[in-house]
């Protein structure tokens, strides 16, 4: 710009005593035909107020909020703490004890002693009578669940059952339960139909 004035100057075209330079105060308002920029401001972010609570006034207890609903599901499940069972040897005694109480009040001492086992691995069944097999004996087992579960009341019953199952096999009958098996149960008090979800164990 300056180069340009001056060449003028140096032609003639302008008279230096008539040019004047002008400065603008930012304090005076510019007068009409001046454009002054004014320097841009950068843009002003608003926050959003925080949502304040009022505080109780004296002498009364705060509020307690109500956990979001998400937070009782996250919240650690406490179980239920379980009784103590017994070891598989004592409830294996209990249960030869009771079979040979049975044998001699209800089937006057005919039947032979078996072993009887507990199983933790029957899901569906309560007990079970194994038949004497070429290498293996005679058997009797009853679910740990079903024992867990229903007590031992509902247990003997079981065992009631699965003895009107080894009077079958001793006395030659076929180990079923036809009206024989029935007829069988109902004499020695035992329910002939022993069919009850175990659940897992």
């Amino acid at each position: 710009m300056f180069r340009a004035l001056r060449r003028l100057l140096q032609r003639g075209i302008f008279d230096p005593a008539q040019l004047t330079l002008r400065l603008f105060n930012p304090n005076e308002a510019p007068e009409s035909g001046d454009r002054v920029s004014e320097p841009r401001r950068p843009p002003v972010r608003r926050r959003r107020p925080r949502a304040r609570h009022p505080a109780p006034p004296p002498g009364v207890p705060p509020v307690e909020t109500a956990p979001p609903a998400g937070a009782a599901r996250s919240a650690v499940r406490v179980r239920r703490a379980r009784a103590p069972e017994q070891d598989d040897a004592t409830v294996v005694a209990k249960l030869m004890a009771q079979h040979a109480e049975y044998n001699a009040a209800r089937f006057g001492g005919a039947l032979g002693a078996v072993p009887i086992a507990v199983s933790r691995r029957m899901r569906s069944r309560l007990g079970y009578y194994r038949l004497a097999g070429k290498t293996l004996p005679a058997m009797i087992m009853i679910s740990r669940g079903h024992l867990r579960r229903h007590g031992w009341e509902e247990v003997f019953q079981t065992l009631l059952h699965e003895m009107v199952h080894q009077w079958q096999a001793e006395n030659g009958h076929p180990v079923d339960h036809g009206p024989q098996f029935r007829a069988k149960a109902r004499a020695v008090g035992a329910v002939p139909r022993a069919k009850r979800p175990v659940g897992r164990e």
